[in-house]
């Protein structure tokens, strides 16, 4: 029972394990991706400015502003992708020490259980060996035996050795 439940408890936290490791390549995944696509905005954002105006000055400015922006929008995204993030991984984190609780649980009433029935078994056992100790009490008390065949052997032990004479008396008594 304790290997099953040590395996059980491996795999769940193996499971955990692997979600979390795919949740945090989720969330690499997707800072990659914001990042190129704040990259593709501030080209198209400069081609686009450097097709409308000719003033150099402005058209450094208009650049910066757009680099800002995009800056923010992206930082924004990531900020907001990590809270997720760790929101997930808050969710995953409960929801494994509630699989292990409920686990430890189902072990602590399946132990509780076999130890119900061994009592039981002990409890019946001791009730018979006590009932047998009770009895052979009694017989020593009033002289009989609980086995039948104990005071056949005796009763018979005592007739061989009324019934046969020993060897050696007989060889004294033929010898005058």
């Amino acid at each position: 029972m304790k290997l099953y439940y040590k395996a059980v408890d491996d795999k769940i936290k193996a499971d955990y394990n692997k979600q979390m490791r795919q949740i945090d390549n989720i969330l690499q995944e997707e800072k990659n991706r914001v990042n190129e696509e704040v990259k593709l905005q501030m080209k198209k954002e400069t081609i686009e400015i450097e097709k409308t105006e000719k003033n150099r000055d402005k058209v450094l400015k208009l650049k910066e502003e757009s680099f800002q922006s995009n800056s923010k929008a992206s930082a924004c995204l990531i900020q907001a992708l990590e809270v997720m993030h760790e929101e997930v991984k808050d969710i995953l984190t409960r929801n494994l020490k509630t699989n292990l609780n409920e686990i430890e649980d189902h072990k602590s009433r399946e132990l509780q259980k076999c130890l119900g029935k061994y009592y039981n078994r002990f409890e019946r056992v001791q009730y018979k060996l006590q009932q047998w100790m009770n009895a052979a009490e009694a017989a020593l008390l009033t002289g009989s035996s609980l086995f039948p065949h104990n005071s056949r052997m005796k009763i018979s032990t005592s007739l061989c050795t009324f019934s046969y004479p020993p060897q050696e008396v007989t060889k004294t008594n033929s010898e005058p």
